[in-house]
């Protein structure tokens, strides 16, 4: 019983899947293509952007006391990602 409440609670704290996960993803997405514009650089885009995202996690933790969140690096990455990806290709 005990294990199932460490594997739950989390999910249950910080989904996978939920508001604030698109505003992390939609706001990395646009950095990403900005950075993309300036930078012609696919590797630093995403860099710069996933180093800003870890800055707000670490302004999270420190400042905010809350809990510092892999989930929304990931989506900040996968939005930056998709953001550079799609301004090199278009």
């Amino acid at each position: 019983m005990t294990i199932k409440l460490f594997i739950i609670l989390p999910l249950l704290y910080d989904p996978f899947f939920g508001k604030d996960k698109t505003k992390h993803f939609g706001a990395s997405y646009i950095m990403g293509q900005v950075l993309y514009e300036k930078t012609h650089s696919i590797k630093r885009s995403i860099a710069i952007t996933a180093a800003i995202g870890i800055s707000k996690e670490i302004y999270d933790l420190k400042v905010k006391k809350t809990k510092f969140s892999f989930k929304d690096l990931f989506w900040d990455i996968v939005g930056a990602t998709s953001g550079v990806l799609i301004e090199d290709y278009f």
